[in-house]
């Protein structure tokens, strides 16, 4: 919404200032979209875009400043109106009414394009001099009510909450220990959201990266981040050579990928292609010297259409293959899910699992239908997949318990843990499963093992209290609601009779 908007306010400058003048209607289409592009991007409240917008539209402002008081004035009233719908539609928690509704945003979308034109108008350079100051200061303070409206709106959110701003800052601290491991050619897809949890400082939920940059800078390393800076760069040059007032709208890219979002939304980079390659519909200087018919290709170029549409082909066929695989496994995983029979369900997470082996929630959806034995196989080759993945992990180490393993249970456990350390449920099941292990070997008769296993799982306790403690006398954000649970506290005094140890550590 806020490349669309500020498109469609820098689109208004050459239109307006056309020698003849633009037709009333043109000029009422070119405005007609601003007020639902601003409602639209209000109702985001993302903050992230809101300041990227604004940035980039005092960028361009900046840039564009001889043509833009025309436009600012017929965009005044739909702002403001933007504003108000946005209040409204914030305040009922977007349940209006609809009929209601809808009259209200009618009225102030044809209120406020009629203002507009008033507006414009007023402020023409057929008017008087009085008049047109009349008219600038109008719209100014249109915009400055519509601000207003916005700030009392969102006010609390904006001064006194910085919960996510704090969040993200450490998310992108924890991210460079990950950067280092692979710097140049990083971990592959999904890194962050993959390993977050064994690097994460505090306790926070962020399975996405919220900067585009950081994000491949852990996917690709420093390798596909300098490819797609060229990219960026590339397209930045084309648009300020061929048409700048989409410039802009390129600068919100850039800067909302640095703040706010990954750019794994294919939707993002359809805009971004998009910006490019409506510059590069602009004619170019050669084009305007031949009469308006651009130059034909290069000869050389021509020679490597075939070879280049081949390659197309070749890549799109690719894609399209695994696209199906992908579609298949996810809807088979579907049916699995809604399925009331449970042979009937494992059937179908098998054959999802056969179209796309590398889906672990299909794996580990399975693994709870089938017997421990079989269940251990299919989680292992998933996790061939998806290494150090959290939730194979700790699904392995419960898995092993079931079997009765100690040895695979502590080893499974340790593993989730490093990757994982901040998962007060895995945390409070795991002492449940050693003990109930423990246990097992003292019935047997096995006293040595079941101390054995009993002193690792309280040291595990010990772990787990002093984390608890640490993060409630320490963090700030506590997102995951980390915390020693009533039943770990009863587990670490069980775990702790049977080793011989004394307990120490308790958190209130």
């Amino acid at each position: 919404m806020a490349l669309f908007l500020l498109e469609r306010l820098f689109a208004l400058g050459p239109l307006l200032q056309r020698q003849p003048a633009a037709p009333p209607g043109r000029v009422l289409l070119g405005s007609l979209p601003l007020l639902p592009y601003a409602a639209a991007l209000l109702l985001s409240e993302s903050r992230g875009a809101w300041l990227a917008a604004g940035a980039a539209c005092a960028a361009g402002l900046l840039m564009e400043r001889r043509r833009m008081a025309a436009p600012l004035v017929l965009a005044a009233a739909p702002l403001a109106g933007a504003a108000l719908l946005y209040r409204q539609l914030a305040a009922a928690k977007l349940a209006a009414e609809p009929w209601p509704g809808l009259l209200t945003l009618a009225g102030l979308w044809a209120g406020s394009m009629l203002a507009g034109r008033w507006l414009l108008r007023l402020s023409g350079e057929a008017a008087g001099a009085g008049r047109r100051r009349l008219g600038t200061a109008a719209g100014g303070m249109l915009l400055a009510v519509g601000a207003a409206v916005v700030f009392g709106t969102v006010r609390e959110r904006i001064v006194h909450k910085f919960g996510t701003m704090s969040a993200r800052q450490a998310m992108v601290q924890d991210a460079w220990a990950l950067v280092k491991e692979a710097p140049w050619l990083g971990q592959g897809g999904d890194t962050w959201r993959l390993s977050y949890r064994a690097v994460q400082s505090s306790p926070y939920v962020g399975s996405q990266m919220h900067s585009g940059y950081v994000d491949v800078l852990l996917n690709t390393g420093l390798v596909g981040f300098v490819l797609l800076t060229a990219m960026l760069a590339a397209a930045g040059l084309l648009i300020f050579r061929r048409r700048r007032r989409l410039l802009p709208s390129y600068i919100a890219f850039l800067l909302h990928g640095a703040v706010d979002i990954d750019w794994s939304y294919g939707m993002v980079w359809l805009l971004f292609f998009l910006l490019a390659a409506q510059a590069a519909s602009e004619p170019s200087s050669v084009g305007k010297k031949t009469g308006g018919v651009l130059a034909s290709p290069p000869e050389r170029i021509r020679r490597h259409v075939p070879a280049l549409l081949s390659l197309w082909i070749v890549i799109a066929v690719g894609s399209s293959c695994l696209a199906y695989r992908g579609y298949m496994g996810h809807a088979e995983h579907m049916q699995a899910l809604r399925s009331r029979d449970s042979q009937a369900a494992a059937a179908r997470l098998a054959s999802s699992l056969r179209w796309n082996p590398a889906d672990y929630s299909a794996a580990l959806d399975l693994a709870g239908l089938v017997p421990p034995p079989a269940a251990e196989a299919i989680l292992r080759r998933s996790l061939a997949y998806t290494p150090h993945h959290p939730g194979l992990l700790w699904a392995l180490a419960d898995n092993a318990g079931r079997r009765g393993d100690a040895g695979e249970a502590i080893y499974w456990t340790g593993a989730a843990l490093r990757q994982d350390k901040y998962n007060a449920g895995e945390r409070t099941r795991s002492l449940e499963c050693l003990l109930q292990l423990a246990r097992a070997e003292y019935t047997a008769g096995h006293e040595t093992e079941a101390r054995r296993i009993a002193r690792f799982g309280f040291g595990l306790y010990h772990d787990y209290a002093r984390a608890a403690e640490d993060t409630r006398l320490r963090v700030i954000r506590n997102d995951r609601e980390f915390a020693l649970t009533f039943e770990a506290r009863e587990w670490g005094r069980q775990l702790a009779a049977l080793s011989g140890v004394r307990a120490r550590w308790t958190v209130e």
